[in-house]
């Protein structure tokens, strides 16, 4: 890791003393090495720069935002893609998208037109992209203050029982629909949350799940980050009030662009969680996702998951004993209820993912099983695949958003 973060910096520095060309990204890994300006194969793609509304609106598409507040009092931003760029009107099924741990919902618009957010509105879907609290998009409160530590105090149990009843029950009121929801990593933990606390409420009527991070048997290098985590939380706490800062963008750019080489350097410390591979790099699309997909979280939300990564359950936020009795009458924190989830269920994995490992997903998918509805679980077919390219691999398009497009047809149709 020391080699890798030295040659990081020598190459950013080599980098700043050689002529910049503005065009940023180009087709193939060689034509970053040419004169990029002067290259046809090269071209300037602002993404990285842009908010969702303006990478929306860039493409073609219609776009509506809305904010909603949550019952504690949290403003969130969500986001609409009615239709596609062919339509000018809404006539399928509401599909909810929510974004993972540290990102927010332009992850799902990162790789351009190839992007889920845009399949699905191409093939009449009526898309929503929520935002969870602390994100940039849902950066408000009725009263408090975004830089207070009162802000910052969150998990992602605030994510299941405020973020999610929110805004579903938004889209819910504008759509007169039930809504299908799709979740990616976090965005599926919050959901089974929601959806285990509140069995009554009936807005969804499917799940899909990529990568679902709900269980964490035997994560090896994950056990390895929480050994540092115990020692840095507390520092980190007191210093941000509770926040965790995305990545510094500005330097970012110059480490990590715009060759190959640095491209690859800087996603070494995110494969050793997500899983190795650079087989799966888009050479249109890894300098915007590598600026672009990051945001800020809590650091009660990198506690709740190193206490479902230690307790081996997925359990309510462990306030400690003492106030975990004022909170739930007990002295332990309670497990979720798995039981009160009996909508369709369906999970995709890939072999290669280190963080949502195909053991723990199927784990998952046993537990899935103990309910009367339908549940099915799809292998990723390619074993190089790991858990960003969820969002960004090149060939997500055909491994997996056509797939949830023939299920979502196959289903609402």
């Amino acid at each position: 890791m020391k080699t890798a973060a030295f040659l990081m910096v020598v190459v950013g520095i080599v980098v700043l003393r050689l002529k910049s060309n503005r065009n940023n990204v180009c087709k193939t890994f060689e034509d970053y090495y040419s004169n990029r300006d002067e290259n046809p194969n090269c071209y300037y793609n602002p993404d990285h720069e842009l908010e969702v509304p303006e990478i929306v609106m860039r493409y073609g598409y219609p776009i509506e935002e809305h904010n909603v507040t949550t019952s504690d009092g949290y403003i969130l931003t969500v986001f609409r893609i009615p239709h596609g760029i062919h339509t000018k009107t809404t006539s399928k099924k509401p599909v909810f998208l929510q974004h993972g741990l540290a990102i927010n919902s332009g992850s799902f618009l990162i790789t351009g037109r190839k992007s889920l957010g845009f399949m699905l509105a191409d093939a009449g879907y009526d898309v929503w992209l929520g935002n969870f609290r602390g994100s940039k998009y849902s950066n408000n409160h009725v009263y408090l203050d975004n830089q207070s530590e009162a802000f910052w105090n969150f998990s992602i149990q605030e994510n299941g029982l405020y973020d999610l009843p929110a805004q579903i029950n938004f889209v819910s009121n504008v759509t007169k629909q039930k809504i299908a929801y799709l979740g990616y990593s976090m965005g599926t933990t919050a959901a089974y949350i929601y959806l285990s606390s509140y069995p009554d409420e009936k807005k969804i009527d499917m799940l899909i799940g990529l990568a679902p991070a709900i269980y964490f048997h035997d994560v090896d290098f994950i056990e390895f980050f929480s050994k540092i985590w115990v020692v840095v939380a507390a520092p980190i706490q007191f210093i941000t009030n509770g926040k965790m800062y995305p990545r510094m963008g500005t330097m970012f750019k110059y480490l990590c662009l715009p060759y190959p080489i640095q491209m690859e350097l800087c996603q070494l410390f995110d494969m050793l969680i997500m899983g190795f591979s650079y087989a799966e790099n888009d050479p249109e699309t890894l300098p915007v996702s590598l600026l672009y997909n990051s945001d800020s979280a809590s650091v009660n939300t990198f506690w709740h998951f190193e206490q479902l990564r230690k307790s081996q359950k997925f359990q309510s936020y462990d306030y400690g004993e003492t106030e975990n009795l004022l909170i739930y009458n007990s002295a332990t924190p309670p497990p979720y209820n798995m039981s009160n989830i009996n909508i369709e269920n369906h999970l995709f994995y890939a072999d290669n993912d280190k963080l949502a490992t195909a053991t723990n997903v199927k784990l998952l998918y046993n537990d899935l099983q103990k309910t009367s509805n339908v549940h099915k679980l799809y292998r990723i077919e390619d074993e190089y695949f790991n858990h960003a390219n969820f969002l960004s691999g090149k060939n997500a398009g055909s491994l997996l958003y056509r797939r949830i497009l023939k299920l979502l047809d196959s289903t609402y149709k």
